[in-house]
Protein backbone atom coordinates (compact mmCIF):
# COMPACT_ATOMS: atom_id res chain seq x y z
CA UNK A 1 0.00 0.00 0.00
CA UNK A 2 1.47 3.54 -0.86
CA UNK A 3 2.05 5.90 2.19
CA UNK A 4 2.88 8.59 -0.23
CA UNK A 5 2.16 9.84 -3.93
CA UNK A 6 3.43 12.87 -5.80
CA UNK A 7 1.11 14.82 -7.95
CA UNK A 8 2.12 18.05 -10.37
CA UNK A 9 0.16 21.18 -9.96
CA UNK A 10 -1.98 21.85 -12.30
CA UNK A 11 -2.76 25.68 -11.24
CA UNK A 12 -2.43 28.10 -8.34
CA UNK A 13 -4.98 30.48 -7.25
CA UNK A 14 -3.68 33.05 -4.70
CA UNK A 15 -5.82 35.25 -2.94
CA UNK A 16 -6.07 38.95 -4.94
CA UNK A 17 -6.26 40.75 -1.81
CA UNK A 18 -2.72 38.90 -0.38
CA UNK A 19 -0.97 41.80 1.52
CA UNK A 20 2.67 41.26 1.34
CA UNK A 21 2.84 44.21 3.89
CA UNK A 22 0.93 42.77 6.72
CA UNK A 23 0.46 38.81 5.33
CA UNK A 24 -3.51 39.31 5.73
CA UNK A 25 -4.76 37.17 3.31
CA UNK A 26 -2.29 34.49 3.21
CA UNK A 27 -4.04 31.88 1.73
CA UNK A 28 -3.56 30.04 -1.99
CA UNK A 29 -5.43 27.28 -3.60
CA UNK A 30 -3.21 24.60 -5.71
CA UNK A 31 -5.51 22.25 -8.49
CA UNK A 32 -3.51 18.94 -8.94
CA UNK A 33 -3.03 17.71 -11.97
CA UNK A 34 -4.71 14.19 -11.50
CA UNK A 35 -6.87 12.98 -8.43
CA UNK A 36 -5.36 12.01 -5.44
CA UNK A 37 -6.37 8.00 -4.75
CA UNK A 38 -7.27 8.12 -0.66
CA UNK A 39 -6.05 5.50 1.24
CA UNK A 40 -4.98 4.31 5.27
CA UNK A 41 -1.94 6.39 5.00
CA UNK A 42 -3.51 9.24 2.79
CA UNK A 43 -7.14 10.92 4.06
CA UNK A 44 -8.80 14.27 3.41
CA UNK A 45 -9.50 16.95 6.00
CA UNK A 46 -12.52 18.79 6.17
CA UNK A 47 -13.16 22.33 6.24
CA UNK A 48 -15.33 24.30 8.78
CA UNK A 49 -17.64 27.14 8.41
CA UNK A 50 -16.51 30.32 10.49
CA UNK A 51 -19.37 29.58 13.40
CA UNK A 52 -18.48 26.10 13.49
CA UNK A 53 -14.67 26.79 13.48
CA UNK A 54 -15.04 29.69 16.03
CA UNK A 55 -17.12 27.95 18.50
CA UNK A 56 -15.38 24.96 18.65
CA UNK A 57 -11.80 25.36 17.50
CA UNK A 58 -10.74 29.14 18.42
CA UNK A 59 -11.62 28.43 21.64
CA UNK A 60 -9.03 28.64 24.84
CA UNK A 61 -7.38 24.92 25.93
CA UNK A 62 -7.42 23.90 21.87
CA UNK A 63 -4.76 22.36 20.65
CA UNK A 64 -4.22 21.94 17.24
CA UNK A 65 -1.26 20.01 14.75
CA UNK A 66 0.87 21.51 12.32
CA UNK A 67 2.57 19.55 10.04
CA UNK A 68 5.79 20.19 7.69
CA UNK A 69 9.32 20.32 6.27
CA UNK A 70 10.87 23.26 7.10
CA UNK A 71 13.47 24.41 9.54
CA UNK A 72 14.28 22.43 12.22
CA UNK A 73 14.95 25.83 14.27
CA UNK A 74 15.81 29.23 12.98
CA UNK A 75 19.25 28.27 11.52
CA UNK A 76 18.92 24.88 11.44
CA UNK A 77 18.67 22.92 8.40
CA UNK A 78 15.24 21.97 6.80
CA UNK A 79 13.67 18.97 7.96
CA UNK A 80 14.51 15.22 5.78
CA UNK A 81 11.47 13.55 7.28
CA UNK A 82 7.75 15.79 7.90
CA UNK A 83 8.00 17.40 11.31
CA UNK A 84 4.74 17.18 13.53
CA UNK A 85 3.76 19.43 16.51
CA UNK A 86 1.18 20.71 18.59
CA UNK A 87 0.95 23.91 19.72
CA UNK A 88 -1.94 25.67 21.86
CA UNK A 89 -4.43 28.39 20.67
CA UNK A 90 -3.47 31.75 21.93
CA UNK A 91 -6.20 34.33 22.75
CA UNK A 92 -6.35 37.39 20.40
CA UNK A 93 -5.42 39.77 23.06
CA UNK A 94 -2.40 37.99 23.87
CA UNK A 95 -1.61 37.31 20.68
CA UNK A 96 -1.78 40.81 19.37
CA UNK A 97 0.34 42.23 22.58
CA UNK A 98 2.45 39.77 21.69
CA UNK A 99 3.86 41.68 18.35
CA UNK A 100 3.78 45.46 17.07
CA UNK A 101 2.75 43.94 13.71
CA UNK A 102 -0.96 44.57 12.39
CA UNK A 103 -2.87 41.03 13.52
CA UNK A 104 -6.07 41.05 11.17
CA UNK A 105 -9.08 39.51 11.43
CA UNK A 106 -7.79 36.46 9.42
CA UNK A 107 -5.35 35.29 11.49
CA UNK A 108 -4.94 33.83 15.03
CA UNK A 109 -1.36 32.98 16.71
CA UNK A 110 -0.55 29.39 18.18
CA UNK A 111 2.03 28.17 20.31
CA UNK A 112 4.03 28.48 23.67
CA UNK A 113 5.05 31.11 26.29
CA UNK A 114 8.28 31.24 27.92
CA UNK A 115 8.17 28.39 30.63
CA UNK A 116 4.85 26.70 29.21
CA UNK A 117 6.12 23.50 27.73
CA UNK A 118 8.58 22.70 25.02
CA UNK A 119 9.10 25.07 22.59
CA UNK A 120 7.64 23.94 19.68
CA UNK A 121 6.79 26.31 16.02
CA UNK A 122 6.45 26.32 12.66
CA UNK A 123 9.70 27.95 10.63
CA UNK A 124 10.83 28.98 7.52
CA UNK A 125 9.70 26.44 5.12
CA UNK A 126 6.59 25.55 6.85
CA UNK A 127 4.74 28.34 5.02
CA UNK A 128 1.57 27.30 3.88
CA UNK A 129 1.12 24.33 5.87
CA UNK A 130 -1.62 22.72 7.57
CA UNK A 131 -2.94 23.59 11.25
CA UNK A 132 -5.37 20.81 11.75
CA UNK A 133 -8.23 20.16 14.77
CA UNK A 134 -9.85 16.92 15.45
CA UNK A 135 -13.52 17.01 16.54
CA UNK A 136 -16.16 14.28 16.57
CA UNK A 137 -13.59 12.01 15.00
CA UNK A 138 -12.90 14.38 11.87
CA UNK A 139 -9.84 16.39 11.40
CA UNK A 140 -10.53 20.03 10.67
CA UNK A 141 -8.54 22.45 8.15
CA UNK A 142 -8.43 25.37 10.76
CA UNK A 143 -4.89 27.35 9.97
CA UNK A 144 -2.48 27.53 7.79
CA UNK A 145 1.40 28.72 8.64
CA UNK A 146 1.86 32.38 7.48
CA UNK A 147 4.32 33.74 9.61
CA UNK A 148 6.06 34.69 12.54
CA UNK A 149 8.87 36.22 14.50
CA UNK A 150 11.82 33.80 14.41
CA UNK A 151 11.32 30.10 15.23
CA UNK A 152 10.19 29.15 18.67
CA UNK A 153 10.98 32.81 19.88
CA UNK A 154 10.66 33.96 23.63
CA UNK A 155 7.01 35.31 24.20
CA UNK A 156 5.97 34.87 20.46
CA UNK A 157 3.55 33.03 18.76
CA UNK A 158 3.07 31.19 14.97
CA UNK A 159 0.59 33.29 13.10
CA UNK A 160 -1.72 31.49 10.94
CA UNK A 161 -4.71 31.90 8.31
CA UNK A 162 -8.12 31.83 9.77
CA UNK A 163 -9.10 28.99 6.94
CA UNK A 164 -13.13 29.44 7.32
CA UNK A 165 -12.63 32.72 6.67
CA UNK A 166 -12.00 31.61 3.00
CA UNK A 167 -14.65 29.39 2.52
CA UNK A 168 -16.73 31.52 -0.48
CA UNK A 169 -13.36 32.53 -1.80
CA UNK A 170 -12.42 28.46 -1.94
CA UNK A 171 -15.70 27.51 -3.33
CA UNK A 172 -15.47 30.51 -6.22
CA UNK A 173 -12.20 29.72 -7.51
CA UNK A 174 -12.75 25.98 -7.83
CA UNK A 175 -15.89 25.98 -9.49
CA UNK A 176 -13.62 29.03 -12.25
CA UNK A 177 -11.41 25.79 -12.15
Amino acid sequence: METQVTVGVERIFSHPNFNESTYDNDIALVQLENRVQFTDYIRPVCLASQKYQEDHFLRPNRTGTVTGWGRLGLRAPLASTLQEIHVPYVNESVCSASTTYAVTRNMFCAGYVQGEGVKQDACKGDSGGPLSMQQDGSHYLVGLVSWGEGCGARDKFGFYTKVANYYAWMMTSMRTA
